[in-house]
């Protein structure tokens, strides 16, 4: 996987998602108490942008319908739901926000 530069840490404002063009691929950027996350901006159920969505408990909601997807593996929190979206590993090295895009 390519490591690509997402940005400085202190641009990220905690608990909103921030849409990011990383190499041709719309990502939703969420900065958390414990570090970054990445999701592919897309909600598999409708499209819906998420990162237009709200972060809670360690989840992003899909503007559109509501479906939570989990910050760290990308799995629909629904009850009975086999759904995914792509989430990507994310880090911090001096500051600067690093993605691992496949």
């Amino acid at each position: 996987m390519p490591r690509v530069a997402a940005g400085r840490l202190d641009a990220l404002p905690i608990g909103r998602p921030v849409l990011l063009d990383i190499a041709g691929r719309r990502v939703a950027l969420v900065r958390t108490a414990d570090g970054v996350r990445a999701l592919d901006d897309s909600c598999p159920h409708a499209g819906g942008p998420l990162s237009e969505g709200a972060v809670r408990d360690g989840a992003l909601v899909c503007p559109y319908h509501g479906w939570v997807w989990d910050l760290a593996t990308g799995a629909c929190r629904a009850p009975a739901r086999d759904a995914r979206v792509a989430a990507y590993a994310a880090g911090v090295e001096g500051g600067e926000v690093w993605v691992d895009l496949p």
